[in-house]
């Protein structure tokens, strides 16, 4: 007779055909939560009260957090589990029903807004867009900052809406001095903020902002 099928079998869940729960991601450690919201805040801080847009020292403000977001994502993803996940990087098979529901809301904003976009770019003071590639790069920098890090860690502390909200302000205060700016892309960061926090998908909130974004400046 063959070993193998006599073997007891490992456990007693095993034996009575009960499934192994599957391991679960750890927490989210507070002091990250701290520390993300503090580093937006305090760079929206520098565009409000000492580098607003438009500066000679807005630019190398947006070069060094372009290259820290870029340092701490890559990091994050390398050693701190789950977070490709929980920064929306990739979808999750439980968020199904929020995943369509975000990419239908997305392409509906998308498309409903390009019109209005072209027609009222002519009558909104804003810095030219003198770099396009550039201006894709910073696009998923702002996505990553202010939805993957700021938003995300609000949702686990304080009601959807709330943190949508809270999140719209500060996206908005970092378009400042230009206060049409500042009033439409906060109105618009509450639409994309709804969308990452109903889908937990960062690129049904970037390619919205990409492409209007491009309409507008260009």
């Amino acid at each position: 007779m063959d070993s193998s099928s006599t073997a007891a079998p490992a456990t007693i869940a095993d034996a009575v055909g009960i499934a192994q729960p599957l391991t679960q991601t750890p927490p989210y450690p507070l002091h990250r939560t701290v520390w993300e919201c503090a580093a937006v805040i305090t760079g929206v801080g520098l565009i409000v009260f000492a580098l607003p847009l438009g500066s000679p020292g807005y630019l190398a403000l947006c070069v060094a957090a372009s290259a820290v977001a870029a340092a701490y994502g890559a990091y994050g993803i390398w050693r701190v589990p789950g977070t490709p996940r929980r920064w929306g990087l990739i979808g999750n098979p439980r968020h199904a029903e929020g995943i369509a529901y975000g990419f239908g809301f997305a392409a509906l904003m998308t498309a409903l807004g390009v019109v209005p976009v072209a027609v009222g770019r002519s009558l909104l003071n804003h810095p030219p867009l003198a770099f396009p590639p550039l201006y894709s790069l910073w696009c998923i920098v702002q996505a990553f900052v202010f939805f993957s890090l700021f938003l995300r860690n609000l949702t686990d502390r304080m009601p959807k809406w709330g943190a949508v909200t809270l999140t719209a302000v500060v996206f908005g205060l970092s378009h400042y001095p230009f206060t049409q700016m500042v009033l439409i892309t906060g109105g618009a960061a509450f639409v994309w903020g709804y969308i990452f926090a109903t889908s937990r998908v960062l690129w049904f909130a970037f390619l919205p902002h990409l492409l209007l974004g491009y309409v507008l400046l260009s």
